[in-house]
């Protein structure tokens, strides 16, 4: 179960800030060269409008965190240190999404990061997500909610075209 950050405020309150303010966001797009060539890392998803679809890990970055802070805290979450993979970096993401249709509970603005696994084991700290796989990218499963999959293939076009390889893990 993920722990409580000390700036957590009562759902009450949070629902007030969701309905006027967008919220900052953080979304891992865990890559790796596999058998079956480039392929990212999704789970199923467990909670809220999205429960039941295949997805990436991440979520929103907290009061006092650094984007560097965010991404390794939702890495944690999943058991495994987390290095965004060159050119991009905790202050250069890949992809900045700020489409209204991310979430129908909020407006998120969400930086996108290509990561890849650098230490730790997948193990599920979280009880929003489950069943972690790897999945080529050519072949997404249909139930990937959509503005996920949008985001596998924007972070896997800039990466290609920086020239950037993901190496075998």
């Amino acid at each position: 179960m993920t722990e409580r950050h000390p700036a957590w405020i009562p759902d009450k309150e949070y629902e007030v800030v969701k309905e006027y303010t967008p919220l900052p966001h953080a979304e891992l797009v865990f890559l790796r060269q596999g058998e079956q060539g480039l392929e990212a890392l999704l789970f199923d998803r467990l909670t809220g409008p999205w429960k039941g679809t295949s997805c990436l890990i991440g979520g929103r970055q907290w009061k006092g965190e650094t984007l560097e802070q965010t991404i390794a805290r939702q890495a944690t979450e999943i058991g495994v240190e987390a290095a965004v993979i060159p050119p991009f970096d905790p202050e250069l993401p890949a992809f900045v999404d700020s489409s209204l249709d991310q979430d129908p509970t909020k407006q998120a603005t969400t930086l996108t990061y290509p990561v890849a696994i650098v230490g730790g084991e997948l193990n599920i700290n979280t009880d929003e997500v489950s069943n972690p796989r790897w999945v080529a990218i050519n072949n997404l499963p249909e139930n990937i909610i959509p503005h996920h999959k949008n985001k596998i293939l924007e972070v896997v076009e800039r990466l290609e075209q920086f020239g950037s390889t993901v190496d075998r893990q």
